[in-house]
This record gives C-alpha cells, structure tokens and sequence, in this order.
C-alpha cells in the first residue's frame, strides 16, 4: 500500500483479512540493559480502529528481551472511505513506540 497517498479513488484489496505475527528473542551481553522501559515493567504499544490492530509488547527479565508485533486486518477489501482509517494504522505501525528499543552499555 504506497502510503504516500492521503486519499483513493479505489478500494485497496487484499487476499483475505489477515494477522501477521513475528517474535523475536534477545540475549544481552553482561551489563547492557533495556534504557527504555523500567525492569520487569512489559512495554506495551497498540494502535487500534475499526479496520485492526497494531501491536507490539515487548518484555525484559535479567539479559533476555522478547519482542512480538502483531499486526490484525479485519477486512479483505478497503474501500476508499475506509482507506484513512487504514493508513493510520499503517503509519502507527512505523511509528518509534512499534519500532524501536533502547539499550544501555556498560561504561568501561
């Protein structure tokens, strides 16, 4: 979906409603820690309309971090009275809360 497009003359269609989910896990090197978000503490982002949901939990205990994003589209077809309420979400998605960690380095 070219995203540069603030509005559409047609629908945007897909091959069916769909969830794309990945997960990753992390191992820290001793001494780097998670700089944003509090130990123990699950970082949570979600963005949520109409059309799906966008989220991303991530959680840290000791020297792992697991991250998961999962990505819901109700609909099939987007109509393009719709098409708004999906580039919002698309956008979220991008966002620095769905994308990005910090970490930490031990100072030496």
């Amino acid at each position: 979906v070219n995203l540069g497009l603030e509005t559409r003359n047609t629908p945007v269609d897909f091959s069916a409603p769909f969830v794309q989910e990945s997960s990753l896990t992390l191992r820290l090197p001793a001494g780097w820690k998670i700089a944003s978000m509090s130990p123990g503490v699950p970082s949570l982002a979600n963005t949520r309309n109409e059309l799906g949901d966008a989220t991303s939990l991530i959680t840290g205990i000791a020297d792992r971090i697991e991250i998961k994003r999962t990505f819901l589209l109700k609909q099939k077809s987007i109509t393009p009275a719709e098409y708004p309420k999906l580039r919002a979400l698309l956008e979220s998605w991008r966002t620095l809360e769905h994308t990005v960690l910090y970490l930490s380095i031990p100072a030496k």
